[in-house]
């Protein structure tokens, strides 16, 4: 008689760990799935900012005199419309809290203010009342690279 209760107890016990391990499996498996796929997006989407980045670097040669009078304006108009794809790919895979945030910063990497207003409007000298004036593209390409690195930080790796 007692040996059965053993044996039912010993049981019970047995699918508890059993069913406990199974779901904290399947939990963890569901996690490294979700970061996995958040690191490829992400990956991606860094991927699509990397020649811009190699343009607008000075270090890498940009230089408006040397480039034939091609600005910042002129670099980012070549690769928005890869900067556009790339975020409405990454974007479902931002994490919720910080969602509004991604998008401010893309708003203002973008700058449209409005849905009716040129898209990378602000890095074209004439909207800073210049001309293609080297001190005044350097602080324009200075700010599209600090944008741009804004932009970047939403993809920081998430460890499996």
């Amino acid at each position: 008689m007692y040996e059965s209760i053993f044996i039912v107890i010993g049981a019970f016990i047995a699918g508890t760990f059993t069913l406990t391990g199974v779901l904290t499996s399947y939990l963890l498996t569901k996690k490294i799935t979700k970061w996995q796929r958040f690191n490829k997006a992400a990956s991606d989407f860094h991927t699509a900012f990397i020649k811009t980045q190699r343009r607008l670097d000075i270090n890498k040669g940009f230089n408006i005199l040397k480039t034939g009078g091609e600005g910042v304006w002129d670099i980012l108009q070549q690769f928005i419309v890869s900067h556009e794809r790339a975020m409405i790919k990454f974007r479902p895979y931002i994490n919720k809290c910080k969602l509004a945030s991604f998008n401010e910063a893309w708003k203002i990497y973008y700058s449209q203010e409005n849905k009716h207003a040129e898209r990378l409007v602000e890095y074209k000298p004439e909207f800073h009342h210049g001309s293609k004036d080297p001190k005044l593209e350097d602080e324009i390409r200075k700010l599209a690279l600090s944008r741009i690195e804004k932009l970047l930080s939403f993809t920081e790796i998430k460890n499996t």
